[in-house]
């Protein structure tokens, strides 16, 4: 399967979770935060070889009638309890404003975050059993901190997991300027790491497409 994208990225599905966890954080609030899916991903680039990423998914709600909140996923926390804490390197969302993301009042806006795991988890990707998401968001008159939970449910509720092939599809990516990437670009200066520019999409355990 072939995906046309700003920066289009291979992905190959590891697990994922059907059931969100709502952000904690007063019912009223009108900015929402849920985790919608979560587990270990294949991202092949253009340039260089796959990596083995954290996928997780997020679902950004706005409540309220008069103004928007924006999302920071480069501060965003993802907390794997005692393998310690990651952050996004690869940011998938169908907005023009990445890597901020601002969530206007009656939106909700989809945003996968991909985020590099230790090697206990590439080892046994079932291991992933909870995370926590922990970001900052802003509105017009305040700046806080807010948690959404994730806990992978029954194997029970397989059946209902979302297709692989919809993960990392939106139209814009950002990619982390300070993670390592293998590629290189060099301008006045030292070589930096290029992110990659573009690849396909596929699930785990099939036939690259040929590009």
């Amino acid at each position: 399967m072939r995906t046309a994208t700003r920066l289009a990225l291979v992905v190959a599905a590891g697990f994922c979770a059907p059931r969100p966890a709502s952000a904690a954080e007063p019912a009223r609030d009108p900015a929402r935060i849920a985790v919608a899916t979560a587990g270990m991903f294949e991202v092949t680039p253009d340039e260089g070889p796959a990596l083995d990423l954290l996928h997780v998914r997020l679902i950004l709600s706005n409540h309220g009638r008069a103004v928007p909140w924006r999302f920071d996923p480069p501060s965003t926390r993802i907390d794997l309890g005692r393998d310690g804490v990651t952050r996004p390197v690869l940011v998938n969302a169908d907005v023009d404003t990445l890597p901020i993301v601002m969530v206007d009042p009656g939106a909700r806006i989809t945003v996968d975050l991909f985020a590099v795991v230790p090697a206990r988890l590439l080892a046994r990707p079932d291991a992933l059993d909870a995370l926590t998401i922990r970001t900052r968001i802003a509105t017009p008159d305040q700046h806080r901190i807010v948690t959404a939970r994730y806990e992978r449910p029954s194997p029970l509720f397989a059946w209902i997991i979302p297709a692989a092939a919809s993960v990392g599809v939106a139209h814009n990516w950002w990619a982390n300027p300070r993670y390592p990437w293998l590629s290189a670009q060099r301008a006045d200066g030292p070589i930096h790491g290029r992110p990659p520019g573009t690849a396909t999409v596929q699930r785990r355990n099939t036939r690259r497409a040929r590009r």
